[in-house]
C-alpha cells in the first residue's frame, strides 16, 4: 500500500512537471512563432541572411561574384508590405525576369555588401495610390539596376519608381518609370551613373540630392509636370546628351531643369553640358539659333552653354 502511494505521488510530480513545461513552452513557442511570422511574413520573398537564399528559397548559384544566387521568373501579386525584401546579406545575388503587382513596395534591399546586388529585367506595377516606392535600396553600394519597367496603374500619383539612399557608385541604366511623384530619386550617393532611362508622366523625372561626381546622360525626360532633372546640394555632376521634352508643365516654370547648388571654393561646379565635347542637352521649347543658351532654374545660376538643336538618338 505504501509503495502504491509513493508511486502515485511520483507520477503526480512527473505529470505536474510535464504540464508546467507544456504551459511554459506553449507561450514561448507562440512568441517565437509569432515573431518569426511577423519578420518573414512581411513579404512574399524575405531574405534576412546569406543562408536564407539556400534554406528558404533554394536559389541556384553559389553567391560568388561570377555565380550569384538567382531570384528569377517569379510572378508575384501581393498586398503585403513587400513583394521581395532582402536585408543584411554579403553574397552576390541577381533579381531578374520577375513580374510583380503590388499595393506597396515591389523590391526593398537594405544593408548589403558592396557590389553584390543586381536588379535586372523586371516588370513591376503598383496597383494602389498609397505612398510607397516600387524599388527601394538603402546602404547598397555599387548597385546595378538595369532594364526594369516600373509603372503605377492607378490615376493617383504615387511616391517614386526608384528610390536609392546611400548607393555610392551605382549604375542606373535603361529603366522606364511612369506616373510617379518622382521617376528616380537618389540621395546621399556619389558617383552614380544614369543612362538610357525613360521617365514620363511623373511630377519630377530625376532628383539627385548630395550626389557628387555623378553623370546623367542619354536619358529621355518626357511630359513630366515639374523638372526633368533636379539637382540639390550636388557638386561635380555632369548633365548632357539628355532629351528634355515637354516637361515643366506646371504654370510658372520657365525651365525643364533645376539646380540649387551655388559655387563654393574648392568644390567642382555642376555642368549642364560636356566640356570636352562642347555639347549639352536637347530642350524641346528652345528656339534655336547658333548663339542660344539655355538657363537652368535655381540658385546655382547654371546655364547649358551648348544646347543641342535636335534630340539625341537614344
Amino acid at each position: 500500500m505504501a509503495d502504491s502511494i509513493f508511486t502515485t505521488k511520483s507520477t503526480l510530480i512527473v505529470v505536474s512537471i510535464l504540464i508546467s513545461i507544456i504551459l511554459i513552452g506553449l507561450p514561448i513557442g507562440f512568441i517565437v512563432w509569432f515573431n518569426y511570422d511577423m519578420t518573414y511574413g512581411i513579404g512574399e520573398i524575405v531574405i534576412l541572411n546569406d543562408q536564407d537564399f539556400v534554406d528558404k528559397y533554394d536559389c541556384p548559384g553559389s553567391g560568388e561574384i561570377y555565380d550569384p544566387y538567382i531570384i528569377a521568373d517569379y510572378i508575384i501579386e501581393t498586398s503585403k508590405d513587400y513583394a521581395i525584401y532582402i536585408e543584411g546579406t554579403t553574397k552576390h545575388f541577381l533579381i531578374t525576369n520577375c513580374t510583380i503587382q503590388c499595393q506597396k513596395v515591389g523590391i526593398y534591399i537594405k544593408d548589403t555588401a558592396e557590389k553584390t546586388v543586381d536588379i535586372v529585367d523586371n516588370e513591376i506595377q503598383k496597383t494602389s495610390t498609397g505612398w510607397f516606392h516600387l524599388i527601394i535600396t538603402y546602404n547598397v553600394p555599387e548597385l546595378v539596376l538595369i532594364n526594369n519597367n516600373l509603372s503605377c496603374s492607378t490615376n493617383g500619383v504615387s511616391a517614386s519608381g526608384i528610390k536609392i539612399d546611400y548607393g555610392h557608385a551605382s549604375i542606373i541604366m535603361n529603366n522606364s518609370c511612369s506616373n510617379f511623384e518622382t521617376g528616380i530619386e537618389v540621395f546621399r550617393s556619389g558617383d552614380v551613373y544614369f543612362e538610357f532611362n525613360y521617365i514620363e508622366s511623373c511630377i519630377d523625372g530625376i532628383i539627385l540630392r548630395e550626389g557628387d561626381g555623378s553623370d546623367i546622360r542619354n536619358n529621355v525626360l518626357f511630359n513630366n509636370l515639374g523638372y526633368g532633372v533636379k539637382l540639390l546640394l550636388c557638386f561635380g555632376v555632369e548633365v548632357y546628351h539628355n532629351n528634355f521634352i515637354d516637361n515643366a508643365i506646371y504654370a510658372g516654370l520657365d525651365s525643364q531643369g533645376y539646380d540649387d547648388t551655388a559655387d563654393y571654393e574648392g568644390f567642382v561646379e555642376n555642368s549642364w553640358y560636356n566640356i570636352g565635347l562642347s555639347e549639352g542637352n536637347y530642350w524641346s521649347e528652345l528656339l534655336w539659333d547658333d548663339e542660344v543658351l539655355y538657363v537652368i532654374r535655381g540658385n546655382g545660376g547654371r546655364v547649358d552653354h551648348h544646347p543641342l538643336q535636335f534630340p539625341v538618338l537614344i
